[in-house]
């Protein structure tokens, strides 16, 4: 369900799959290609949220904005079920596990992944990840 927020209303890209069952309030952004699963919940109510296109929002996920600041989503982010987001930005292509925490104004850095459960810290910075050329670097020794 889409509800406005002391009229500030959510804005719903092009192809973009929003749960019936899912809530978001308030001052949301929402890119193309983008999934929002059931009972996520989106509050833009004293601060802003930027999602890009191509992201996935996955079940029971919460993100919050602090009052007067952002959080930014970048494109092609994927968020796993029944995680919480306080964070200020994820950079584009990042992978957040199932149940992580991510605390108020942290910032995780494009392809990184945060692990299923972890505690991202209030203000901390996860570098950007080399996780796609780590992968290849394996396979290719392999052979």
């Amino acid at each position: 369900m889409l509800y406005s927020f002391d009229n500030r209303l959510p804005r719903i890209g092009a192809e973009t799959y929003v749960s019936e069952h899912a809530l978001v309030i308030g001052d949301v952004e929402i890119g193309n290609n983008c999934y929002i699963g059931h009972r996520a919940i989106l509050r833009g109510d004293y601060g802003s949220i930027l999602i890009g296109s191509g992201t996935a929002i996955e079940e029971g996920v919460i993100i919050h904005a602090p009052p007067d600041d952002f959080c930014t989503i970048e494109d092609k982010v994927t968020i796993g079920h029944g995680a919480i987001i306080h964070a200020a930005k994820i950079g584009i292509g990042a992978v957040i596990g199932m149940g992580a925490v991510l605390s108020i104004r942290s910032e995780i850095g494009a392809h990184a992944i945060v692990a299923e459960g972890a505690v991202v810290r209030m203000k901390q910075i996860i570098p950007e990840g080399l996780w796609q050329e780590a992968i290849l670097q394996r396979c290719s020794a392999r052979f």
